[in-house]
């Protein structure tokens, strides 16, 4: 029996996600990065590959499991 492989999950606009601690909410997307939105009004715009790298974004919902890049 082989161990599980990575989950899958579909980011697009509206996508809620927890990076660096802090939740946030995809208001869209542009060349490679996001840009996020928290409840206070913070605004990000970073590289896709940063956000699925780092090993604490997760998406609630989804077992609050870590993200895994893919590749």
């Amino acid at each position: 029996m082989s161990a599980p492989g990575p989950a899958v999950a579909t980011i697009t606009t509206g996508t809620r996600l927890v990076y660096d601690g802090e939740a946030y909410t995809v208001t869209g997307m542009e060349a490679g990065r996001l840009m996020l939105r928290s409840a206070l009004g913070k605004r990000l715009l970073v590289h896709t590959a940063t956000v699925l790298a780092d090993p604490s974004t997760s998406l609630p919902g989804t077992g609050e499991q870590p993200v895994a890049a893919c590749g």
